[in-house]
């Protein structure tokens, strides 16, 4: 008989009692989120709700009726926060923003090294067509790893990580040096780029992982 016998806190209150079809309405509409946990009468423990397939959960062998009922097990936050999971729709929405950033990136470093050279300017030297025509190369590979870091692609998060990296040092020196002020612009965005992918390494990592298994 499955009644009222489900609980599961947020990490700072317990809520219950629930029966099973609450639980699943609740995880419907994410009123219940993928790092709380989740504990029913008869079991020893919280479980984390990554951990338990709810809508098909089979009940242990110990399930114990409500007739027997001792109490909640007391949830010490700091056992589960090393096994604490965060949102992984909210991190592969930050890394489709990284990705984004990344293509704007790179279509502003070609829009600036190819209309100089497509309004017919001359230019009296040699190197500044090289210069140019390396920028427009560098923007075409950084729109190409913005598009494969939106995709999640695992060897994605290094490359768009060392961009973000090597752009950023490249323009604060040109801003010391030459006064390109115009430059600062861009910074918070690189940090923006490093800071998505890195918070959300172990979403390439997983990703890694199923290619190799697969």
């Amino acid at each position: 008989m499955d009644n009222k016998i489900w609980f599961y806190n947020d990490w700072f209150q317990v809520y219950g009692p629930f029966d099973k079809e609450e639980i699943i309405k609740l995880l419907n509409e994410k009123k219940i989120k993928k790092d709380y946990h989740l504990w029913h009468i008869g079991l020893d423990d919280w479980v984390c709700i990554k951990d338990i397939d709810v809508c098909n959960y089979v009940y242990p062998e110990n399930y114990q009726s409500k007739n027997t009922f001792k109490g909640i097990p007391e949830f010490n936050p700091s056992i589960f926060k090393e096994k604490r999971v965060y949102d992984y729709d909210k991190g592969k929405s930050s890394i489709k923003i990284a990705g984004i950033l990344l293509v704007l990136v790179g279509a502003l470093w070609g829009i600036n090294s190819l209309t100089p050279m497509l309004s017919g300017v001359y230019y009296s030297d040699a190197t500044t067509y090289l210069t140019l025509g390396w920028n427009a190369v560098a923007s075409i590979v950084t729109i190409i790893i913005g598009l494969q870091v939106s995709k999640i692609k695992s060897w994605s998060y290094s490359w768009g990580i060392g961009i973000a990296v090597v752009n950023l040092i490249t323009d604060l020196i040109n801003v010391r040096d030459n006064g390109a002020n115009f430059k600062l612009f861009f910074i918070p965005i690189y940090l923006g780029i490093a800071f998505l992918l890195l918070s959300n390494e172990r979403i390439f990592k997983e990703s890694e992982i199923e290619k190799t298994t697969n």
